[in-house]
């Protein structure tokens, strides 16, 4: 369950960052709240020095303004325990990690994936990625038109 002062901290950031600033680096972000504060887990680490470098200061300011007081908050790169058990398939290809909600379509994998000559490479590239999360080819960017690799 998200923190009430983190919903409300989101609401308020919405009018002052994009919506694609908003969905790529806070919407990820999961929240726990304790008796020492605030502890904001980001998925990966590029996602936790971006919004270190770009969000964190209007954060603590909107959070201390929320709260009345002074909000010790803490940013810290992982996930919350599994969130929803019914996803048991996910949670098998995730191995250890926690789950988390995202809008990826099932069907598109890399068994259902077709290789061409056109695109072998990408799929060699993005396969390392998958299997090295941050570690090969951070960033990964693939560019072309749709289609190029279905020839009949």
């Amino acid at each position: 369950m998200m923190s009430d002062i983190w919903r409300r901290c989101l609401e308020r950031l919405e009018g002052e960052f994009s919506v694609e600033d908003m969905h790529t680096y806070l919407m990820p972000l999961q929240v726990s709240e304790d008796s020492e504060g605030l502890r904001l887990l980001a998925p990966n680490a590029y996602t936790l020095d971006f919004v270190k470098a770009e969000f964190l200061s209007r954060i603590e300011r909107v959070l201390n303004h929320l709260n009345g007081a002074p909000l010790k908050l803490r940013l810290e790169v992982g996930a919350l325990a599994n969130r929803r058990p019914d996803k048991v398939g996910a949670k098998a290809a995730l191995g250890d990690m926690a789950e988390f909600e995202h809008n990826l379509d099932p069907h598109y994998t890399f068994d259902s994936f077709v290789e061409g000559k056109s695109n072998q490479l990408g799929k060699a590239s993005a396969m390392q990625v998958a299997n090295n999360p941050g570690r090969a080819y951070n960033p990964l960017l693939l560019y072309g038109g749709t289609g190029l690799a279905r020839r009949t």
